[in-house]
């Protein structure tokens, strides 16, 4: 009976000890770091795998065909569990610069939705140049669909019978890109002023961004705000 009870006790321990290490495996693949980790190089300037290692382990990243007239590096700038920052700039004054995004939202059947956005340009002209959501499971990729517009143009954020002569007076002086939010779940499309757009008039606009909240399913569009 001793032996029956002890040999029910250790299979209920192995059984515990099972589920255990199955249920870190799950969250580590489904990390924002493996996620990173996962993308085709394309998405991340055709970082290799163990350039992007190095990266998250030492926060910075130099490429390894830079020279003395051109230094680009990589850095984290943001990193929480659901969320990481990198931009990448020039040490050798070139004003080029990339910012990547990566976000992971949870979704009500336990799974996650995993964003990458990429801004890329110069400090006064710049463009959302990718913006993607997948599924990550059992270390494979799939792309999914939101409720998130992949690009958007002034007109959008425009109140109803704009002339269109304004639009194209204030398109010359302002960029558009997204924002994932550290420490919400929300998205932002959202216009930038250059130099020279602060000058003009904007009250014909709804607001200077477009706000989507997360409902655990998919994105829905909350309206205009006021972005600062």
């Amino acid at each position: 009976m001793q032996n029956k009870s002890s040999n029910t006790l250790t299979n209920k321990i192995l059984l515990i000890f099972c589920l255990s290490i199955s249920l870190v495996n799950e969250v580590y693949s489904q990390s924002i770091d493996e996620f990173f980790k996962a993308l085709p190089d394309e998405y991340v300037n055709n970082l290799t795998m163990e350039n992007r290692e190095e990266l998250l382990t030492e926060n910075t990243f130099y490429p390894s065909d830079n020279d003395e007239n051109y230094i680009q590096i990589y850095r984290v700038a943001e990193s929480t569990n659901d969320y990481i920052k990198i931009n990448m700039s020039f040490e050798t004054g070139q004003r080029g610069f990339n910012t990547f995004e990566l976000k992971k939202w949870s979704l009500n059947t336990g799974d996650h939705l995993f964003g990458i956005s990429r801004v890329a340009g110069t400090p006064v002209e710049f463009v959302q140049a990718n913006l993607s959501f997948f599924t990550f499971n059992d270390d494979t990729l799939i792309k999914a669909q939101t409720n998130i517009p992949a690009d958007l143009s002034l007109v959008n954020f425009a109140k109803p019978n704009t002339p269109d002569q304004l639009l194209q007076e204030y398109a010359q002086y302002i960029s558009l890109t997204v924002t994932f939010k550290e420490e919400e779940n929300d998205i932002i499309w959202r216009i930038h002023e250059n130099m020279g757009g602060s000058d003009l008039d904007t009250s014909w606009l709804e607001g200077n961004a477009i706000k989507y909240i997360w409902n655990g399913k998919n994105f829905v569009k909350n309206g205009y705000i006021q972005y600062p």
